[in-house]
């Protein structure tokens, strides 16, 4: 048998490399035809492995997981209603009409881009300024060394606080790609020792393609400092498309008849030799994409089975222009918000199970608050930048789980909406409840098992709330004192 597979490989190889195969102008002789008809008998018989669903057997899980709850499908399948419109349209407006993304300084100033001024007081913006970081309260490292007085006095420095007006001009522009809003105007990353998963210059991460409110300069201008959603922070100015007009400002953010939204965890603008600015991008989930079906040809390309995207780009004095490039259809992407449903919320969370955590966007990936948002865009929910917020939104039912047993916590999460359930530090979208156990999964940094202590876990994670526990010892049943659930 073995001699006899060995022959028929050989004689595949032969034929596919074509050693077996008449000059050209003869004929084929009797002994090669039977030959090619024997071979193509055996390829027939060769049997093809049937396609199976994904096999999760390899996969390590946390206490109380089994393999089966490692998909989607199966808390699907044990949800009351999984295809109900939990929002419409029009009650999606609402909710953002109502949750104005809003920042607050450290003297209570409140500053909202979609309703920002034309001028600052200068006094509120170094008040935002001095948000950042504050270097002394704890050991601060950088590259593995202790950062040092003279190396915090940069940093000051660097903020530009002497350039500041007495009135500041607002400008107004576009991100264009996907990037970090850092603390100070630095690619430096600063850690407090033992914790250097937590790089305390990020302060959030900025989607491509979304509209910022200008502020400030550093003093080698490299650099802006912006106001995105309820976050402030410097990107580089070569990030950042600006305006010649607010009126051009606003327009642009008016969601166009077409567009398209980013379904996937992620995905990449296609290598554009003739264009660096649509170039091999990052786009995470929820990114917009504007669609122009009127624009078939791109720097001389014609492309079949392609939307084509009009996005901002920066020209070379640093205002905006529309760029345009060619998105496959086979991008995982929707034309249009999905709706709004459970199957969709667990599908779309789902495509970040296992990825690293990211504090703030780090690591090209997301923590907790940040899973939830983007996963909310694709439904054209604009959700605040962190958990807490997230958990005091209007427009939804908030109950205070606080004083609750975990069974009467289990009782309420269990709806045929949507519920986010909130602990201090760390927020989580609900799966289902197994019996009397509830379950979550979430971008989490760590937790213990069955009261052991907390390790790093630092990933997104389907967990048992009443089996996994904090290093406090209390679960995240018990550590949880608000749900809020979305339910038409």
């Amino acid at each position: 048998m073995k001699i006899q597979k060995l022959l028929t490989a050989a004689a595949i190889t032969l034929l596919l490399f074509g050693c077996v195969k008449a000059p050209r102008g003869e004929q084929i002789s009797s002994a090669e035809e039977n030959l090619q008809s024997s071979v193509s008998q055996s390829v027939e018989n060769i049997e093809t492995p049937a396609r199976r669903d994904r096999d999760f057997t390899a996969v390590n899980t946390p206490a109380g997981v089994d393999i089966q709850m490692l998909s989607p499908s199966y808390w699907i399948s044990k949800h009351k209603n999984p295809d109900k419109i939990l929002m419409s349209a029009a009650d999606i407006d609402n909710f953002n009409r109502k949750n104005p993304l809003v920042i607050t300084d450290n003297d209570g100033n409140v500053l909202c881009v979609d309703t920002i001024p034309d001028t600052l007081d200068g006094e509120t913006v170094k008040g935002l300024l001095n948000c950042a970081y504050e270097f002394g309260k704890k050991d601060t490292y950088r590259n593995g060394s202790k950062t040092t007085g003279e190396y915090r006095q940069k940093m000051k420095y660097l903020l530009n606080l002497s350039a500041v007006p007495y009135t500041v001009t607002v400008r107004y522009g576009y991100s264009t790609e996907y990037t970090l809003m850092k603390g100070y105007p630095t690619d430096d990353e600063f850690y407090e020792k033992g914790n250097f998963d937590f790089d305390k210059n990020i302060m959030s991460d900025l989607l491509p393609y979304c509209p910022v409110a200008v502020l400030h300069e550093s003093r080698d201008g490299r650099w802006l400092y912006i106001l995105y959603g309820n976050c402030a922070g410097w990107v580089r100015t070569s990030q950042i498309a600006l305006c010649r007009t607010r009126a051009d400002w606003e327009s642009r953010k008016q969601v166009p008849q077409d567009f398209a939204v980013v379904t996937a965890k992620e995905i990449r603008t296609e290598t554009d030799s003739g264009c660096a600015a649509v170039s091999d991008k990052r786009l995470p989930m929820g990114t917009v994409l504007p669609l122009d079906n009127t624009v078939k040809k791109i720097r001389g390309r014609t492309a079949y089975g392609c939307y084509t995207a009009k996005v901002p780009a920066r020209d070379n004095d640093g205002y905006i222009y529309d760029e345009y490039f060619f998105l496959p259809v086979s991008s995982d992407v929707s034309t249009g918000y999905l709706d709004f449903t459970y199957r969709n919320t667990i599908n779309q969370a789902f495509k970040y199970q296992g990825a690293v955590y990211g504090m703030g966007g780090a690591n090209n990936s997301v923590d907790c608050s940040g899973l939830v948002r983007n996963v909310f865009r694709c439904f054209g929910l604009n959700m605040p930048r962190v958990a807490k917020l997230q958990s005091q939104v209007l427009c939804a039912n908030t109950v205070d789980i606080g004083g609750k047993s975990d069974g009467e916590k289990a009782r309420v999460f269990d709806t045929d909406g949507v519920t986010i359930i909130y602990m201090p530090g760390h927020i989580m979208m609900y799966l289902g409840n197994v019996g009397t156990e509830a379950y979550c999964i979430s971008s989490i940094y760590g937790f213990g098992e069955d009261f052991a202590a907390a390790e790093k876990v630092a990933c997104v994670s389907v967990t048992n709330m009443n089996r996994a526990n904090k290093s406090d010892g209390n679960t995240l049943i018990n550590r949880s004192v608000t749900a809020v659930t979305y339910n038409s």
